[in-house]
């Protein structure tokens, strides 16, 4: 590299005596100006497809993340409380009632006919597969004056079919015999 460098210094004048072709300065203006407009399409560009690409990820992504892992959200529909105030009321006070009717009906003791509460219990998570199916009509129709009075009338069948079981339970758990263990003690 010191060779070459001598060999320049020494012989700087045999470089300077020739002089650029007529029109050089014009072209090398042109070229410079050339230059300077596409560096910002030389790095716009580049910018912009790597945008796209976060872009499309995070809506991906997004998707994904409401499509398959959003446990919070009720996958069967939409329930009367996502439809107005008024309705989110009727609705917790149905299920409200509906719970606590619930559990009257699975506190009642009725060790000889527990194959019956059991049926009758089957029988109450049997009309939810109704409700679900109405909450999927309710998703597709959100304001539906049909579906929205069909889930009303579904949670007051509900309380009431819950309310003679009730009374049922009830009555065959008064009717049933008191067993004492005093009086099958022998002497």
């Amino acid at each position: 590299m010191k060779s070459l460098e001598n060999y320049i210094l020494e012989n700087r004048d045999s470089f300077d005596t020739r002089e650029p072709a007529a029109g050089h300065l014009h072209r090398f203006e042109r070229r410079m100006k050339a230059q300077n407009r596409p560096v910002l399409s030389r790095y716009l560009v580049p910018a912009m497809k790597v945008a796209a690409i976060f872009v499309l990820a995070l809506f991906s992504s997004l998707w994904l993340i409401d499509n398959f892992f959003s446990p919070s959200l009720t996958p069967q529909g939409v329930s009367l409380s996502d439809v107005s105030p008024e309705l989110m009321e009727v609705e917790v006070f149905y299920t409200s009632l509906i719970d606590e009717q619930y559990s009257q009906i699975k506190a009642i003791d009725l060790s000889s006919e527990d194959a019956h509460k059991e049926i009758m219990l089957r029988e109450l998570e049997e009309m939810n597969s109704v409700y679900k199916t109405l909450q999927e009509d309710l998703k597709s129709n959100p304001h539906n004056e049909r579906i929205i009075h069909a889930m009303i009338q579904y949670y007051q069948m509900k309380t009431d079919v819950m309310a003679q079981i009730l009374e049922q339970l009830k009555e065959l758990e008064s009717n049933k015999p008191k067993t004492n263990n005093d009086e099958n003690f022998e002497i």
